[in-house]
């Protein structure tokens, strides 16, 4: 379960999110491996316009990362053509991978 919390700075997502088992509660502390992307629909038809792996400190199920300060969202494919760039002007789903396991759609 995942309660998502964003804003825009700097064409970076700043996120604050809680990570719970299925039986809500939070997740063991450590360090995680999690790969978030940007994708143009919900369902498996759909096609990751951008991606980045972060390995983050979660306590308590909480963890923070900077979506965006890794890889740009103005350039995701990083060829430096910016005609890939993310306008958000149209709806994006977002996908959370932990550990390599199944996406979670937010």
């Amino acid at each position: 379960m995942f309660f998502l919390c964003d804003y825009f700075f700097d064409f970076f997502i700043k996120n604050v999110i809680v990570f719970a088992e299925k039986n809500n509660m939070a997740v063991q502390d450590g360090q995680y491996e999690i790969t978030f992307s940007i994708w143009n629909g919900e369902d498996e038809n759909s096609t990751p316009l951008w991606e980045e792996t972060h390995i983050t400190m979660v306590r308590g199920g909480i963890y923070s990362v900077a979506l965006g300060s890794i890889v740009s969202f103005n350039d995701p494919n990083q060829d430096l053509d910016l005609s890939d760039a993310l306008s958000f002007a149209v709806p994006y789903y977002l996908g959370i991978n932990v550990k390599g396991d199944m996406y979670y759609n937010v």
